[in-house]
């Protein structure tokens, strides 16, 4: 018996849902990357100068 004949029905469609959720985290995260890159030090600046406004 192959391997993919041991698989049921219900085996391959989680085998699908777990690409699709691998490849929408995968998508997500390089979408986030590319933000932080092209934005990271404005995004920071932000965040600090909000940080340092409740100190004062």
């Amino acid at each position: 018996m192959s391997r993919m004949a041991r698989f049921s029905g219900s085996g391959k469609a989680f085998l699908l849902r777990a690409a699709i959720a691998a490849v929408a985290v995968g998508a997500f995260s390089g979408v986030a990357f590319a933000a932080w890159i092209e934005n990271g030090s404005v995004m920071l600046m932000s965040l600090a100068a909000s940080g340092f406004s409740w100190c004062f």
